[in-house]
């Protein structure tokens, strides 16, 4: 791999990470908000946050990250698919951190919200947002 390879990748990387970031944050956000203002129980909280979270996160990187790298439709419900596995393992993690009890419920949220990034960079980079010239 030539150095100007590694470099358009670290920035591709980059630019993941910034919408990562930037859609986390609206996550947890989100997710706080309606635990600490609402009856909601907190998975259902966490459903309406992602929903959110995932819009940002699909914009962000389908037209910046990314520039269009695909049919929007395709990229979007391949990146779907990748964020509803995030997710899900999202959802479980919480799950188990509240029964736990360890920690408070806001605090379950915010650290279950923090394993999405990773898991949509790679599945994202590899599959969701995949160049339609190298499929």
């Amino acid at each position: 791999m030539t150095f100007g390879k590694v470099l358009s990748e670290l920035v591709l990387v980059g630019k993941f990470a910034a919408v990562g970031v930037v859609a986390t944050t609206v996550h947890v956000c989100v997710v706080a908000l309606i635990i600490s203002k609402t009856t909601l129980f907190p998975i259902l909280a966490n459903a309406i946050a992602f929903i959110v979270a995932f819009g940002f996160s699909f914009f962000g990187n389908f037209y910046w990250t990314f520039s269009r790298p695909n049919d929007a439709v395709v990229s979007m419900a391949r990146f779907f698919l990748v964020s509803f596995g995030a997710f899900i393992t999202n959802s479980v993690l919480l799950s188990v951190l509240l029964q736990l009890g360890f920690i408070s419920v806001v605090n379950s949220a915010v650290l279950a919200a923090t394993v999405v990034p990773f898991l949509t960079y790679v599945g994202g980079r590899l599959w969701g947002f995949r160049n339609k010239d190298l499929s």
